[in-house]
């Protein structure tokens, strides 16, 4: 499910996957690979998932936005 930027955004947009789905794809690979990279010092995973939801909830009027749903660290 990942990608550039603007393919997670389009994905999004068109409904073929939703801001919760590329949120959980995210969680799963820092929980996969934060303990080698040390990158994240603290995931706040609920929180986030709950920003998706309101997004997916939101993408009639918002999914035109340049970022919509694209993970931001």
């Amino acid at each position: 499910m990942m990608g550039s930027a603007l393919e997670i955004r389009e994905s999004i947009r068109s409904g073929r996957a939703s801001a919760v789905e590329v949120c959980q794809a995210t969680l799963t690979r820092i929980e996969a690979l934060n303990p080698v990279l040390n990158a994240f010092h603290s995931v706040e995973a609920e929180r986030a998932l709950a920003r998706a939801a309101g997004l997916d909830a939101r993408r009639a009027e918002d999914g035109h936005l340049p970022l919509f749903g694209v993970p931001v660290a």
